[in-house]
This record gives C-alpha cells, structure tokens and sequence, in this order.
C-alpha cells in the first residue's frame, strides 16, 4: 500500500525498464549520462489502431 501512495506503479515501472532495454537494444548503446547530454535519434512507436 505504501508504495501506491507514493505513486509509484511496479506494472508501469516494469513498462518502462522495458521500453529503455529495447532502445538501447535498438540503438546498440545503453542509457548513460554521455548519451543524455549527446545528440540522438528520435523513434516514435505509433499505434496502428489510435493514430
């Protein structure tokens, strides 16, 4: 319950740490703090069914 009131979601942080694997899977390169302040590529996943 603790954790629920402080926001935090264990279902979306999983999300999350997912979607960062498959970009830096994608990128070849893991996020670090040269990568944050460098320039990179943008990828934009769109769902077929809302847009």
């Amino acid at each position: 319950m603790a954790l629920a009131h402080s926001a935090y979601s264990p279902p979306m942080a999983t999300c999350l740490t997912s979607a960062l694997t498959l970009v830096g899977r994608v990128t070849g390169r893991e996020f670090d703090r040269e990568w944050m302040n460098g320039s990179h590529t943008r990828y934009v996943i769109r769902d077929e069914h809302n847009g």
